[in-house]
């Protein structure tokens, strides 16, 4: 949905042809993978450039277009953990052009990004792309900060037939049908895939998270 934007902060001598190349702290915004942005005046980039360190903030998808599963390859789930991943080889392949030092980055997260963080630490796939992490206040070992697939799956077909979409239909056309429908109307029937339980206890914006896959392990 023409989300995916990052956001680069650099002290005023930062650049491609200086000669000091800058440590790079890569910061994933929390919010229970359900709202906020890396443009959030929470994680303003001030104290962080003041201290020789080049800032990046970026962008995922979140709630069901970024964690909506049907457990197949069509729709594996975890696309908002990859959009992460994309944006630290992003890192790896252009911070050098901003005056970073892409041999000295640090990951960090709060809250959901938090978890994020850990689960990057945890995963293959993002080994080498950086050297140091920091999670705040989350943890992907945390009860909300992952479900069984099965749960991420049956989430995912209530909101699709909530959303007019045939779940009865193989895994391409629910999905194809799926991408048909207003995000504004995907967003508003998110709350409608929770179980009872968790909308009594007040766990209403854990809508759509990340599930266990094993091609992120």
């Amino acid at each position: 949905e023409d989300c995916l934007f990052m956001n680069v902060f650099t002290p005023i001598n930062a650049s491609a042809t200086s000669t000091t190349k800058y440590p790079v702290m890569a910061f994933i915004h929390g919010s229970g993978y359900t709202v906020s942005s890396s443009s959030s005046l929470l994680y303003g980039p001030d104290f962080l450039v003041n201290q020789s360190v080049i800032l990046v903030t970026f962008n995922y998808r979140l709630g069901a277009a970024g964690f909506l599963t049907l457990g197949s390859k069509v729709a594996p789930g975890n696309l908002g953990l990859t959009d992460t991943l994309l944006a630290l080889k992003w890192i790896q392949r252009d911070i050098a052009a901003f005056g970073g030092n892409p041999n000295q980055v640090t990951l960090f997260g709060e809250s959901a990004g938090g978890a994020a963080t850990i689960s990057h630490y945890l995963s293959p796939q993002s080994t080498g792309l950086f050297v140091r992490a920091i999670a705040q206040s989350g943890s992907a070992l945390s009860d909300w900060a992952v479900i069984p697939m099965a749960e991420g799956v049956r989430r995912s077909r209530v909101l699709a037939q909530a959303v007019g979409c045939n779940t009865n239909q193989n895994d391409t056309m629910l999905l194809t049908c799926l991408q048909t429908v207003n995000i504004t109307n995907i967003v508003n029937n998110q709350s409608i895939s929770l179980p009872a339980e968790d909308m009594i206890s007040g766990t209403t914006n854990l809508r759509f998270l990340p599930v266990l896959d094993t091609s992120l392990t």
